[in-house]
């Protein structure tokens, strides 16, 4: 048995998380220790609020206590399940999820949401490797694979069933631009007229660069044997 951290939303499910605790050798409180994992009761927020502070995060067992759950693998109905397999050593399934980084230090799971500071349009120029594009718009979305389910899928972007980088725009001034789709390993660079404000996974960032690829980082999901991406994909877009 290890030793984890415990992250829940303290307005819910503290019988859940006080029995967890006294299961296992959890902190509720991030200490700077070593942990072998971070097990989470919450939904997707909670997830990305996590392990944003991480270069290399620990293992997540993230239960879903949210409305959609797509990175919370494990149903709340198997919280006891889950305890005895941490407890016991036993053997579970484990996905990877590649993020991206900004400026060589910020890590997204999700999307960055970049977008200028004053009001109205922003003009923007869009460099992937060694191709530009100027255009604009009300912000720009970087996404990865994971995020392509999220605020991009709300502006009828693509979904990416295989790992990749997707670059869209929100109101753009041109109706006849699309998603941008380029392959993990590019690199984007976002420039913008003025201040950018910048959120990561939901969560203000500030930074002046905007150069933004994949470093190697990944986020590991630590799920048990009921596990299937793809029933999950499907049960989120009704394919």
């Amino acid at each position: 048995m290890g030793r984890f951290l415990l992250v829940a939303k303290k307005d819910k499910d503290q019988g859940v998380a006080e029995r967890i605790r006294n299961s296992l050798d959890c902190h509720t409180c991030d200490s700077g220790a070593a942990y072998d994992g971070i097990i989470v009761l919450g939904g997707d927020g909670t997830v990305l609020r996590a392990v944003a502070r991480y270069r290399s995060p620990p293992t997540v067992y993230a239960v879903n206590r949210g409305r959609v759950g797509f990175l919370c693998p494990i149903p709340y109905a198997a919280v006891d399940e889950l305890i005895a397999r941490l407890k016991d050593g036993r053997e579970m399934g484990f996905v990877e999820l590649k993020r991206l980084c900004l400026a060589g230090r910020h890590y997204f799971l999700n999307e960055a949401v970049i977008k200028p500071s004053s009001m109205g349009l922003g003009r923007f120029r869009i460099s992937i490797d060694n191709v530009s594009v100027k255009i604009r718009g009300d912000a720009v979305i970087v996404a990865t694979r994971t995020g392509s389910s999220a605020y991009n899928a709300s502006l009828n972007g693509p979904l990416l069933l295989s790992e990749g980088i997707i670059v869209n725009v929100v109101a753009p001034n041109r109706c006849s631009f699309k998603p941008i789709v380029c392959d993990i390993g590019s690199r984007v660079r976002v420039e913008v007229d003025g201040e950018p404000l910048i959120t990561l996974d939901g969560m203000p960032c500030r930074e002046k660069s905007l150069d933004i690829c994949h470093d190697g980082s990944t986020v590991r999901f630590g799920h048990l044997d009921h596990y299937d991406e793809s029933e999950r994909v499907e049960g989120l877009f009704l394919l």
